[in-house]
């Protein structure tokens, strides 16, 4: 069972991208699956433009005409609720873990490359 899941939100401009963002991003809502898991924005970098990627590979993995499974299980839940303050609990340690990880990957770059340097020598 995963503790996460990644995805990608395509817009077609990037007025479109702030604006879904800024909504995402909304400390006064928050967006919830049907097991009350909040929807998290853990990287704020905003891409725009067109991806290097090739659109008719992805149409292989995913088929357009597939329905979302899911999608009508996501509900908006206005602050103050009780599904909120669970879903801001659960916010909380994600970013906490995800800040974590971050951290641990660094440690581990410079500890290999600290070993690369030695070996080396």
């Amino acid at each position: 069972m995963e503790s996460f899941t990644r995805g990608i939100i395509v817009v077609e401009s990037q007025e479109e991208l702030q604006k879904l963002y800024n909504f995402i991003d909304n400390p006064a809502h928050m967006i919830i699956s049907s097991r009350g898991r909040p929807w998290v924005v853990s990287e704020k970098k905003l891409r725009c433009g067109a991806t290097k990627g090739n659109l008719s590979m992805l149409s292989k993995i995913w088929p357009w005409n597939k329905s979302l499974e899911n999608a009508d299980k996501l509900r908006i839940v206005k602050r103050e609720s009780g599904d909120y303050m669970r879903a801001k609990q659960l916010k909380t340690l994600f970013l906490k873990f995800a800040d974590h990880l971050r951290g641990l990957h660094k440690q581990f770059a410079l500890e290999v490359s600290d070993f690369l340097m030695l070996s080396e020598l």
